[in-house]
């Protein structure tokens, strides 16, 4: 029944339940309206024939109980007499009560197992499953339930539990650790701050004291530099002067002789550049170490190669 549960064919489809559940409840509808439509006519009939009684119409109240003897009369001629007709009656009728009950509790079974799981809207979520509700609210229900002794003699095993916990004593033993490492360096941290400051202390000391070293030394330089330099040009001076007389001593003749040797030395290397060196030293080939006249690539021969 769980399966194909989208087809229109499928007798346990949402449609196909609405439309009997809708012909049922019409046919109900139909049966009650015509048994109210009977219980009237019978009491528009006892109306009546109360009203003719009390106007003293004998001639029609008689025809009247003629037609109503005359009916009994035929009844009792056609069947047997029946003393336990209403009892009967009350037996064959069924307990509505009764019914809506099998009913209901057919309906609860059904989804619970999961057959009219899918047709439920809002039910399901009211009557949904134990194991998908919170962890909270399941341990309310369960607190609901619970028997106030029970809740104390679980406190007590509870707290002998964390008693012989080895873990709750490796617990305390840590945070005992943990303080007793906080507290060293706590302690770590204010000694380096001391030495810091003192250390901090003396290298402005010593910044100051060398600052003062640093600027006689800087004057006694600057004396020493200011001598050096007057010195010095004094004796670039001189230099310039014998540097003067020994080019005036050069002739004209040798420095001619220079530029042209230059203008040689140039000329020489732009033709190497250009056409690669031309006069190359003649090799005499000993008569042992020279090639065959049948060799094809002489330079790859291994006679040949640089040794």
């Amino acid at each position: 029944m769980n399966i194909l549960h989208h087809k229109s064919w499928h007798v346990r489809n949402r449609n196909n339940i609405e439309r009997v559940k809708r012909d049922e409840e019409k046919a109900r509808n139909e049966e009650l309206e015509k048994q109210k439509r009977i219980l009237l006519a019978e009491s528009e009939s006892r109306i009546t024939l109360l009203r003719h009684r009390l106007k003293g119409d004998d001639h029609q109240t008689g025809d009247v109980d003629t037609e109503a003897n005359g009916e009994q009369t035929s009844a009792a001629g056609s069947s047997h007499l029946d003393v336990f007709k209403d009892f009967g009656d009350k037996i064959k009728t069924k307990n509505s009560e009764y019914e809506k009950e099998v009913k209901d509790e057919k309906e609860k079974f059904e989804t619970k197992t999961g057959i009219l799981q899918y047709l439920v809207d809002k039910e399901s979520d009211a009557n949904s499953v134990w194991y998908l509700d919170s962890h909270e609210k399941r341990m309310k229900l369960m607190a609901r339930d619970v028997d106030p002794n029970d809740v104390e003699k679980q406190l007590k095993d509870n707290k002998l539990k964390t008693m012989n916990d080895p873990i709750e004593d490796m617990k305390k033993y840590l945070k005992v650790m943990k303080s007793k490492s906080e507290d060293k360096t706590q302690k770590t941290n204010k000694q380096k701050t001391s030495h810091k400051s003192s250390k901090d202390v003396l290298k402005r000391t010593e910044t100051i004291v060398k600052k003062k070293s640093k600027k006689s030394k800087k004057s006694k330089k600057h004396k020493k530099k200011r001598r050096k330099r007057m010195s010095s040009e004094s004796s670039d001076d001189s230099q310039d002067d014998r540097t003067s007389s020994q080019n005036v001593s050069k002739s004209l003749e040798q420095l001619r002789a220079e530029r042209l040797e230059r203008e040689r030395v140039e000329r020489e290397r732009t033709r190497d550049l250009l056409y690669g060196k031309t006069n190359k030293e003649e090799v005499v080939m000993d008569d042992r170490l020279r090639s065959y006249n049948s060799q094809f690539n002489p330079e790859i021969a291994r006679q040949n190669a640089d040794k």
